[in-house]
């Protein structure tokens, strides 16, 4: 008996819940009323005005490694342009926020201490990188 309480009510309570979230779901404009404080010092109340739903698109890309064969691949096939890499991915320009981690450091100093995991990318990834429109570049990882 006690088992089929606690079913009844937890039911309840999901029903409760449910119809809550579809009422303010179809009427969002009477959630809540704002005050406007005019230059004459009276608060009139009003309902604010919903702004029309807009969705934003992130896309995280990973591990994008630029160097080594990578390298030596695009200087061979692409004289060195960097942009060829990203030519048939034009879908990354839909995205409002594009982030995209780098599995090494950008610099052209710096030296080889022997790691096979030692990476350092040229300089001129950062443009290719700018024109298939990454905004955020992280290259917070293990290679670092």
């Amino acid at each position: 008996m006690k088992n089929l309480l606690k079913l009844s009510l937890c039911l309840l309570i999901i029903f409760l819940i449910y119809k809550f979230y579809l009422q303010k779901k179809q009427n969002p404009s009477t959630d809540f009323a704002v005050k406007d404080y005019t230059s004459s010092g009276k608060t009139i109340a009003s309902i604010p005005e919903i702004p029309e739903k807009k969705i934003t698109k992130i896309y995280f890309v990973g591990d994008m490694m630029m160097d080594r064969s990578v390298r030596k691949s695009v200087v061979k096939n692409f004289n060195g342009d960097y942009n060829q890499l990203f030519i048939n991915l034009a879908l990354l320009k839909n995205a409002d926020i594009l982030f995209g981690n780098l599995e090494g450091d950008v610099s052209d100093i710096g030296r080889n201490v022997g790691s096979k995991y030692s990476f350092r990318m040229d300089p001129m990834v950062l443009p290719a990188l700018y024109n298939a429109s990454f905004d955020i570049v992280s290259f917070a990882n293990n290679h670092v």
